[in-house]
């Protein structure tokens, strides 16, 4: 069962995990709860894998910076014929 957010949650039921693509939460009764939600992770994690470690983010952002660099020097370069 889908919960909206703000909404109470019914009497013996817990959550079982968070959607992801809407504010919304799944609650379950009780005791499937814990199941379904340890379904959910496990299905996540082999759907994305282990999550990133520090040095991963740091290494996507340096490239992801160095790339948007190269691209406006591009457009730069494109429009006005300059080199620098």
């Amino acid at each position: 069962m889908m919960i909206d957010e703000a909404q109470k949650i019914p009497k013996f039921y817990g959550v079982a995990y968070y959607c992801l693509r809407s504010p919304n939460i799944v609650v379950y009764p009780i005791p499937f709860n814990l199941i379904v939600g340890c379904l959910m992770r496990i299905f996540i994690f082999f759907k994305q894998g282990f999550p990133p470690i520090k040095r991963e983010i740091e290494l996507r952002e340096a490239w992801f910076s160095g790339f948007s660099q190269g691209f406006e020097y591009g457009k730069k370069f494109e429009i006005t014929g300059n080199r620098k």
